[in-house]
């Protein structure tokens, strides 16, 4: 992808959870491409850590510290990412947490948390950053990280699975509402991601077995193979794809062996 023009240097970007994982890798790959990227996490020496690996492989970044779930620290983080590099054009809704318990056992207030983190905190930071993007009458892209669970059941995961599929119809919905305006919003749906998110499931040989075979190519994702496909729908290469879910997903959704 870094031999092919994606019309993204010095675009101002915002990846959520960008200090590890799905968001790390997708902000260096935005900062290799050419993009001015606002890493933005909970673990601000995270974020900075990223950032700076950016900026030393000749890149242009910033780390800032915020918790997605916290109604100010969304807006600080917006306003501070601009005032850095001007206004934010590519939005990587990433930060998101699991939850690995049913209906009978979830405590409410741990569902709360989860809808809110992986919900809610991606609709309040992309209506700050789109109002922004409005009033400077710019166009932009945006990018949410949703999953295969956004797509279907999954046995023992209803708060994670709820929020997901919320993530996907959210992304339909405000592709129609901000087509006037230029604005372009799609997701990706992951299969099983080899992150800090999975460690517990993939640090085990059952885990490890089971999470390899849901999937047809026989393995599970890297986090820089979804990068490639968030960073492909920011870029002028995906200018006519709008209220898509890209799923990448080794195969995970196109079925079952009889």
């Amino acid at each position: 992808m870094v031999g092919l023009d994606l019309g993204l240097t010095g675009m101002p970007a915002i990846v959520t959870g960008g200090g590890a994982g799905i968001g790390r890798a997708t902000a260096l790959l935005l900062g290799e491409v050419g993009s001015s990227v606002a890493v933005v996490d909970r673990d601000g020496d995270a974020a900075r850590a990223t950032a700076e690996d950016i900026i030393k492989h000749g890149g242009n970044a910033i780390g800032l510290t915020c918790d997605v779930g916290c109604e100010q620290d969304v807006i600080k983080a917006a306003a501070d990412a601009e005032a850095a590099l001007g206004v934010i054009r590519i939005l990587v809704n990433n930060a998101g947490i699991g939850e690995w318990r049913g209906i009978l056992d979830i405590p409410l207030e741990d569902w709360k948390n989860v809808v809110d983190i992986n919900l809610t905190a991606v609709f309040h930071f992309t209506q700050v950053v789109t109002r922004r993007m409005v009033d400077a009458g710019v166009s932009g892209a945006i990018v949410s990280v949703a999953s295969v669970a956004g797509l279907t059941g999954i046995m023992n995961r209803s708060s994670y699975v709820a929020s997901k599929h919320g993530v996907v119809g959210l992304t339909k919905t405000l592709a129609l509402e901000l087509a006037p305006y230029n604005i372009r919003v799609n997701a990706v749906a992951p299969g099983i991601v080899s992150t800090n998110l999975t460690s517990k499931l993939l640090g085990n040989a059952v885990g490890a077995a089971h999470s390899a075979a849901v999937h047809p190519l026989g393995r599970v994702a890297q986090p820089n193979e979804i990068a490639d496909a968030i960073v492909y729908l920011v870029s002028q290469r995906a200018s006519f794809v709008t209220g898509s879910v890209v799923n990448v997903d080794g195969g995970f959704l196109a079925g079952r062996e009889a």
